[in-house]
Formats: structure tokens, C-alpha cells, sequence
């Protein structure tokens, strides 16, 4: 899971790197402190949707118990859609609030707004990647572990 968890971090940089060419900003030190801001809250947002996935696995008993893959694929739709409206209005919550700091005019604004576009355009774009391939490479890795604990051979595709 771990590497999964990581998966934000590649939605982060595109969505970072856009944002800075829209914006037309140059490498400095303030843009690596957004990209730095960027990286954690994107891994923070993933590591949630990974405990809000396992934990609709273990209250469904574990893979042990759970009976078919659809009963599988069930329980991870459901923690991906228990996850969704408290990920979206905290994402939304900073992304209104870094907003006035790309078309700040006054004292340090010439820091902070290099500074808060690779973070939104992070925020943006990595948020997608955890809502939709993030649950789906999740339910891949626990459909394998489901078939060795049961001892079911994947089917061969042609």
C-alpha cells in the first residue's frame, strides 16, 4: 500500500509544473516550498483515502470473509464515496484560500505567488488522480491478495 500512496505525488508534479508555466514562473526557492507544500497534502489526501478503502474492507471482516469480488468491489466503492464529500470540501476550502494569493498585489506578494500556484495546480490535479485511479489500483491489489487467500487462479485473458 505503501506505493499507492504515493501515487498522488506524480498528480501533484503535473498539476504543479501546469500551473507554474500558466503562470509563467520561474524555478526558486519559493516554488519548491509550493511544490514541498504540494507533495504532503497530496500524500496526506491519499493516505486518508487508503484508511477510509481498508477500513470498508475491515468492516466487511477482512478479505478472509468476504465472500465474492463483487462483495470486494462493493466495499471499495463504498470507502472511495465515504471519503469523497469531506476530501472535496477540505481540498475546496484550500484551494479558495490559496486563490487570493495568485492575485495578491501587495508586501510579499512577489513570494507568495510562485509559492501558491504549484500548490493549487498540485491540489487540483492530484485530487483527481487519488478519486479515480486510486481506488481502482487498490481494488486490483486487494482482488490479488483475495485470490491467493482463496486460492482462486486469475483468469488468463486471450
Amino acid at each position: 500500500h505503501a506505493l499507492l500512496m504515493m501515487l498522488a505525488v506524480p498528480g501533484a508534479i503535473a498539476g504543479g509544473v501546469m500551473f507554474q508555466y500558466f503562470f509563467g514562473y520561474n524555478f526558486s526557492v519559493a516554488v519548491w516550498v509550493g511544490y514541498i507544500a504540494c507533495f504532503g497534502m497530496a500524500t496526506e489526501t491519499g493516505i486518508i483515502m487508503l484508511v477510509y478503502l481498508r477500513d470498508a474492507i475491515h468492516t466487511r471482516g477482512g478479505l478472509e470473509k468476504i465472500e465474492s469480488l463483487e462483495e470486494l468491489k462493493k466495499a471499495v466503492i463504498e470507502g472511495a464515496v465515504h471519503r469523497l464529500r469531506p476530501k472535496l470540501l477540505t481540498e475546496g476550502t484550500a484551494i479558495i484560500g490559496l486563490a487570493p494569493m495568485l492575485w495578491a498585489k501587495g508586501t510579499g506578494a512577489e513570494i507568495m505567488r510562485p509559492m501558491a500556484a504549484p500548490v493549487m495546480g498540485g491540489l487540483l490535479m492530484s485530487d483527481e488522480v487519488i478519486d479515480i485511479f486510486l481506488p481502482v489500483l487498490f481494488y486490483h491489489v486487494e482482488k490479488y491478495r483475495w485470490e491467493k487467500i482463496h486460492s482462486v487462479k486469475p483468469e488468463k485473458k486471450c
